[in-house]
């Protein structure tokens, strides 16, 4: 089961992502992604309880910041599970995870 929820908090929306993204559930999260990212903002995708993670929402990722970016927003991945850090370190997409703490 996979699941994509919206909050916002502290100047910036928050998805938090459950489950196993892959290109079944992809739709659901770029439906979530299109809903906020309409107007300039930051959004951080947290993915501390996301299983897994295919190619399909590594695109989805990659379009979405495109589209802050040059929107003026900015979008970051916080927590990623092992094996999700894993496909973001092989695609060369670890500039988008951020340390909350750091």
């Amino acid at each position: 089961m996979f699941e994509a929820v919206s909050a916002r908090h502290d100047g910036e929306v928050v998805i938090s992502l459950r489950g196993e993204l892959d290109v079944a559930t992809e739709p659901a999260f770029r439906a979530e992604l299109d809903a906020v990212v309409a107007a300039p903002c930051r959004v951080v995708v947290d993915m501390s309880d996301l299983e897994f993670m295919d190619s399909s929402g590594l695109s989805t990722l990659v379009r979405a910041r495109q589209q802050l970016l040059g929107e003026g927003g900015e979008l970051v991945v916080r927590h990623p599970s092992g094996i999700v850090r894993r496909v973001l370190e092989v695609s060369g997409l670890t500039v988008l995870v951020e340390d909350p703490d750091a």
